[in-house]
């Protein structure tokens, strides 16, 4: 019999003698799965899982609490409409309004072509599982962020890489991977219409061969935090501190920004700027959408002042305790 090693979930599907909805939760080796009907047991009748769409348990779940669910779903206690806030670790986050997850499933469907192609020969296990840190759980959780008048403004909450495959999350590398094809510029090798690269693509910057992040780390990213506005670059800098938070870099905040646009057609930043920590030349890099998709460019001086130009703060302010 086939094993269904490696597959990833997909949705539920029926007992074959009775027809009530069945999950598999096990060993990824199992051949099938046993339907808890009396009538069922007596007959034999087991469900080989090679049949598409069953589901198991996800990376990090305790076996006994996925027995649990299997038992409660046999039952009837658990609607089959409703088992995915069971199974997916990241559910409760992709509930929140205004808030925008980029998890394991997003980032590998942004790394795969339209019908599913492998343009980068990526492994399936290549994203790991990283929980989300405790204090930044909090704080999305909070909603603070959201509806607190200094704040008001969207957020992203994304895994980040700082490779896919053998290409740094740099700002270089995301040109490779997602990039517009201008300028002698070649298109993305899995996508060629999310990120305008701007001039420092064909230039050999230091800041722009930097991957995102120096290893695999849940990045928390704002679109337009109000408290961070109306300042220039070096008061937005201390409002920060003050914060306790930190600012993206070029790299990080254009990552963050390409996922979004690529996952969802969401553009961050349409119609507002926000100032990196990358400096070019003693301007700092700002990160925004607009027509061709996520721009970083070289565009406000770090004297001006301006509602519409906000800070790239990220992670998690020290008020949150």
């Amino acid at each position: 019999m086939a094993s269904s090693r490696g597959r990833r979930p997909e949705v539920v599907r029926r007992c074959m003698g009775c027809a009530d909805p069945l999950v598999v939760i096990g060993p990824s080796g199992e051949p099938e799965v046993p339907c808890s009907r009396q009538r069922c047991r007596k007959q034999g009748v087991t469900t080989p899982i090679r049949l598409p769409g069953f589901i198991r348990v996800p990376k990090g779940m305790e076996p006994d609490y996925g027995l649990k669910i299997l038992a409660a779903i046999q039952s009837g206690s658990i609607p089959p409409a409703t088992i995915n806030q069971y199974l997916d670790p990241l559910y409760d986050y992709r509930q929140i309004e205004g808030l925008i997850l980029i998890g394991p499933a997003e980032l590998g469907k942004v790394c795969q072509g339209p019908k599913g192609e492998n343009p980068l020969g990526l492994e399936d296990d290549w994203i790991p599982e990283i929980p989300v840190p405790e204090r930044m759980a909090a704080w999305v959780r909070s909603q603070r962020w959201r509806t607190d008048k200094d704040w008001a403004t969207r957020a992203a909450l994304v895994l980040a890489p700082p490779n896919i495959g053998n290409i740094p999350t740099s700002l270089i590398g995301q040109n490779k991977l997602w990039g517009v094809s201008h300028d002698g510029v070649g298109a993305g090798l899995v996508r060629g219409d999310v990120f305008w690269s701007n001039w420092f693509v064909q230039s050999n910057y230091d800041w722009a061969k930097e991957p995102a992040v120096a290893d695999w780390q849940w990045l928390l990213v704002y679109e337009h935090p109000l408290w961070t506005t109306k300042l220039n670059s070096e008061r937005q800098k201390r409002a920060a501190e003050e914060k306790g938070m930190s600012i993206s870099t070029a790299a990080q905040d254009a990552l963050a920004l390409n996922l979004v646009l690529a996952v969802t057609g969401i553009q961050l930043r349409l119609l507002t700027w926000s100032r990196t920590v990358t400096l070019y030349g003693g301007y700092p890099l700002i990160v925004d959408c607009y027509a061709l998709g996520v721009r970083v460019d070289q565009y406000w001086p770090p004297g001006h002042a301006h509602a519409d130009v906000a800070g790239s703060v990220q992670g998690v302010p020290s008020e949150l305790g």
